[in-house]
């Protein structure tokens, strides 16, 4: 493959590999990964675009080097943002790339991969931003351990699994990026630091309140945890990852009758944050640049998921 960092290029490029010109259907379902209908290259294009814009993202490579584990992380995070529909079509498209290139079947089940959004709802039309005293009333409902892993995600954006990873800066520093030097104006309190997509330590900031009650969390030694499939670092006693995302689920139909799924709680930080930032004086774009940074992102166009 040439050295086309575009995602639209990378995603073209795989489909014309994986499409069977001139071939009857028959002979292409005995080939990992080939297909004769236009209808499904289309879909697949479209769905290999958002795999490589991910990997880009997250700075994981691109679709000639992509492997299975990262695919794994790209539909976990896709579960958050997007309807059953949309994730199936990009767990098919991801799942024929690897079959055709690696030239042996690869399967992501359909079971292990399902949508953390409401369904009962019209999927356009819903907000996934909680109120704050909505968020309050699930968060009463939680056990300890749960309440303080959402009370970390109100106040920092971070993702269900990244609970699960946080450590003082000093036993874990952030990578070394173009940092903008106002992340977190306006935020008093102490600063940690999480690990991220693709490996990306970067610096959260907590109130003093939540940070003291961490900190009263924490491990007399660091031991693994292993959330779906992947291991991580465990300093603290704390809800995170799926069994967390679970928790909330429960807590959130019981409680206001639906459920947004976990990953609105960075819908709900972005937007407050975004409304802080402008009250400060800073433009639409400052603000979501600096938002950008904060939930783990270098493309401001990326957050405009999370302002919707």
């Amino acid at each position: 493959m040439p050295s086309m960092r575009n995602p639209a290029n990378q995603a073209h490029w795989a489909v014309e590999k994986m499409r069977a010109h001139n071939e009857k259907r028959e002979q292409t379902r005995q080939e990992p990964g080939k297909v004769s209908s236009l209808g499904t290259t289309r879909s697949y294009e479209q769905g290999l675009k958002n795999l490589a814009s991910h990997l880009r993202e997250s700075r994981e490579g691109d679709l000639r080097s992509v492997n299975r584990e990262q695919v794994e992380n790209f539909l976990r995070e896709r579960a958050g943002e997007v309807g059953q529909k949309q994730l199936d079509q990009e767990r098919q498209a991801a799942q024929a790339w690897l079959s055709c290139r690696d030239g042996e079947n690869v399967k992501f089940p359909r079971s292990e991969h399902k949508t953390q959004l409401d369904e009962s709802r019209n999927l356009a039309q819903q907000s996934r931003v909680y109120e704050p005293q909505q968020l309050d009333r699930i968060q009463d409902r939680l056990t300890e351990q749960n309440s303080l892993a959402l009370q970390v995600m109100r106040e920092t954006g971070i993702r269900a699994h990244e609970v699960g990873t946080l450590g003082r800066h000093d036993e874990q520093p952030a990578n070394e990026r173009e940092w903008r030097n106002d992340r977190f104006v306006g935020k008093d309190g102490v600063t940690y630091t999480v690990k991220g997509k693709g490996g990306l330590t970067r610096e959260i900031k907590l109130s003093q309140e939540t940070a003291q009650k961490l900190e009263q969390a924490r491990k007399s030694e660091p031991d693994t945890v292993k959330d779906r499939g992947i291991n991580y670092q465990s300093r603290y006693n704390i809800g995170t990852g799926q069994a967390l995302s679970q928790a909330f689920t429960r807590a959130s139909v019981k409680e206001v009758g639906w459920c947004a799924g976990m990953h609105s709680i960075r819908h709900v930080y972005a937007q407050g944050r975004m409304d802080k930032l402008q009250e400060r004086g800073y433009t639409y774009q400052e603000a979501k640049e600096v938002v950008s940074q904060e939930v783990g992102h270098f493309r401001p166009e990326t957050t405009e998921a999370y302002l919707r």
